[in-house]
């Protein structure tokens, strides 16, 4: 019995860390897909996370003199914990999509700028092989001027508000020229280099 409760609460407690991580990782992924499903399930998973923490522990004060290894499970909650905590994830996830898939961002933003596209439209969908670079549907926002255009993929896109993305703006601008189509109310700015931007704002 006391050999089936310490593999359950091991593999509990990996699992729960994990789904917690995950969940929170991808959360601004999810959350302009799913909206308010994806906070039901993230309400579950953080009960179920809290649950087997707990767990873990209890089972660490009442098995340490028996079991050299019993605080593992714990330090598995606690160390997901902490990263959650300490690491922007969902920043570092999309940081580390942007420079693997760059190339297809640029790619998608050579066909936009070489379509028709009438520029009273600032929300267009991108081509099938290429709605994966913009949360939310593969929409992206366009920004007009001078004949030219400033491209926003989306990262994360709030209900009602809020939003951050990867904006790229065209050659010899500005990005200040740019800021309040972005957002009425920009958070946060950073310089990727290429013209290319990570903007957070509401």
């Amino acid at each position: 019995m006391q050999n089936s409760t310490r593999t359950n609460i091991f593999k509990l407690s990996l699992i729960s860390s994990s789904l917690f991580f995950l969940a929170i990782t991808f959360g601004h992924k999810f959350w302009s897909e799913l909206w308010l499903l994806y906070g039901f399930l993230v309400f579950i998973l953080i009960g179920f996370y809290i649950i087997v923490l707990i767990w873990s522990l209890l089972f660490w004060i009442r098995t340490r003199d028996k079991y050299n290894n019993s605080f593992i499970p714990f330090l598995f909650g606690t160390t997901c914990l902490i990263l959650v905590i300490a690491f922007p994830l969902n920043y570092m996830r999309n940081r580390a999509g942007f420079a693997l898939f760059r190339n297809d961002y640029e790619s998608a933003v050579d066909i936009i700028n070489k379509a028709d596209i009438d520029s009273t439209k600032s929300i267009i969908e991108l081509p099938s092989g290429y709605k994966y670079l913009s949360v939310g549907g593969g929409q992206v926002s366009l920004s007009h001027k001078h004949s030219a255009k400033a491209i926003l993929f989306y990262t994360f896109r709030g209900t009602p508000d809020g939003l951050k993305g990867f904006i790229k703006v065209p050659n010899n601008s500005n990005i200040e020229e740019y800021k309040s189509d972005i957002a009425s109310d920009l958070h946060e700015l950073i310089d990727l280099g290429d013209n290319w931007y990570y903007v957070s704002g509401d």
